[in-house]
């Protein structure tokens, strides 16, 4: 199920509100810098009754948004939030509650690439879908 979830937030992210912004489900090979990468789980299905069938999905993920200079990666960590925070995700067969906004992360400098210096901001998102 998480795969139609995740298509529709990169379209999202790729179009938004914000203004475009080159969205992905996994690392590029070959980046152009200002991206943002969603890394999603596999959902988590509960109900709100004890002897119901588990059809509600509690899906989240991480937006993992790259730059060039802290300054760049500030401006398309506005544009993913323009883009998500309040956001009602529209998946065919599924009706889904609004974005909501879990946690931050500092913008800062990704250390772990050698060869380069790129600015890194990560921050968690979930929504719930509920089967129509």
């Amino acid at each position: 199920m998480s795969a139609s979830q995740v298509a529709a937030i990169v379209a999202r992210l790729a179009s938004g509100p914000g203004g475009t912004l080159r969205a992905y489900d996994a690392t590029p090979a070959n980046p152009t810098y200002p991206y943002v990468v969603v890394y999603a789980d596999g959902g988590v299905k509960s109900s709100d009754r004890e002897a119901d069938i588990r059809t509600s999905k509690t899906l989240t993920w991480q937006t993992t948004v790259v730059g060039a200079s802290a300054t760049q990666c500030r401006a398309a960590l506005d544009r993913v939030t323009a883009a998500l925070e309040d956001y009602r995700l529209t998946v065919t067969g599924y009706t889904a509650s609004k974005v909501d906004h879990d946690s931050s992360q500092p913008v800062r400098p990704d250390e772990s690439l050698p060869d380069r210096t790129v600015f890194i901001a990560t921050d968690q998102w979930s929504s719930v879908f509920d089967p129509t």
